[in-house]
């Protein structure tokens, strides 16, 4: 799904996301919840690359070009998590096989920092 299905599909929502990042008051984060699982995730990355976006003539816009939106695209930006449900009973999963199923695993990922 492209951006324009989102603008159509949900203007209000895009609108108000659009305002919070030209106002510097966009969210430390968000959940999103849609029965339609490619909504969902397509939805995740939209807004990913909304909230990333560098071009500076994109108007809040997501450009697809610069190298933000590029990495979203290919799923190799370095500090996106996404966490979702694996079954349908909901259950989501976290870790690797040092601590598998644990939050103190997703918990380390965000002390990690560029600065020493």
């Amino acid at each position: 799904m492209n951006s324009e299905y989102f603008y159509n599909k949900f203007p209000l929502i895009v609108e108000s996301l659009r305002r919070a990042k030209s106002n510097n008051k966009l969210s430390h984060a968000y959940l999103i919840q849609c029965d339609d699982q490619e909504v969902r995730n397509s939805f995740a990355l939209f807004l990913s690359k909304l909230i990333g976006c560098k071009s500076k003539e994109s108007l809040n816009v997501p450009c697809d070009k610069c190298q933000v939106c590029v990495a979203l695209n290919n799923e190799r930006y370095v500090d996106l998590y996404k966490l979702e449900a694996v079954s349908k009973s909901r259950k989501i999963l976290i870790g690797d096989e040092k601590e598998f199923n644990t939050l103190r695993y997703f918990q380390s990922k965000f002390y990690y920092s560029s600065m020493s």
